[in-house]
């Protein structure tokens, strides 16, 4: 496949689990029959513990042929694991949205994401706990995605950003920028693509502010999937 540069892929998608009860006999679990984004490796997670939940209630039944029995025990177990399977899959979804896509928007938010993280704390625990399964809670996610959210608006206004450099006839000799005594930036024109970082002034407040409130709009795709995993 290599040689012949015939190498494939199969994009994943999200499959968001059913209610099992209506075929006698069969049990699903794992990815065939709830998948999510392997970015946060939480399928395993979400096995394990399906397989857990599930072998508290087998443990109680008598006989597993009794399909009016075994009904029951599954829709005991469907309500009992959605709290973690939907906390993980609602957080491995909002994450390959926000680092797998491009656009100023996202770029935003995921500056905003590293500079949370870079806080300690809370800010690494809470989201480590949801990763990991230790706090299945959809109401933890909320909290942390909501932060999130408003801490990159305001990482906008108080932090550096990278802007293009400003083209001169004057270089530096390894082609990045350098400051000269005056304070005036060089950049070399056969790089294009080189950054510096300035912090905003007031008069960027007003493209800052109307990028802050486009950054709401990226976020309703995962807000939308918890209010459904809450209902």
């Amino acid at each position: 496949a290599l040689s012949s540069d015939r190498v494939r892929r199969m994009p994943n998608s999200f499959l968001p689990p059913a209610p099992q009860s209506h075929q006698r006999g069969v049990i699903l679990l794992g990815d065939a029959w709830n998948m999510r984004h392997p970015l946060t490796g939480g399928g395993m997670t979400v096995a394990l513990s399906d397989v857990y939940i599930l072998s508290l209630h087998l443990h109680k039944v008598n006989d597993l042929r009794d399909w009016v029995q075994m009904t029951a025990v599954l829709k005991k177990w469907w309500w009992e694991r959605k709290g973690l399977s939907a906390t993980i899959n609602i957080l491995s979804v909002a994450l390959y949205d926000l680092f797998g896509a491009d656009g100023e928007c996202l770029t935003v938010l995921q500056d905003g994401c590293f500079k949370y993280f870079e806080r300690g704390g809370e800010s690494v625990r809470g989201p480590v706990s949801l990763l990991s399964g230790i706090a299945p809670s959809t109401s933890l996610l909320a909290y942390h995605f909501f932060y999130v959210a408003f801490y990159s608006m305001w990482a906008l206004f108080a932090y550096p950003r990278p802007i293009p450099a400003p083209r001169t006839n004057e270089s530096h000799t390894n082609g990045t920028p350098h400051l000269t005594g005056n304070g005036e930036i060089h950049a070399d024109k056969r790089y294009p693509d080189t950054r510096v970082m300035q912090t905003p002034s007031i008069l960027d407040y007003p493209r800052l502010f109307w990028l802050s409130c486009r950054v709401v709009r990226p976020s309703t795709g995962p807000l939308l999937m918890l209010a459904d995993a809450l209902m």
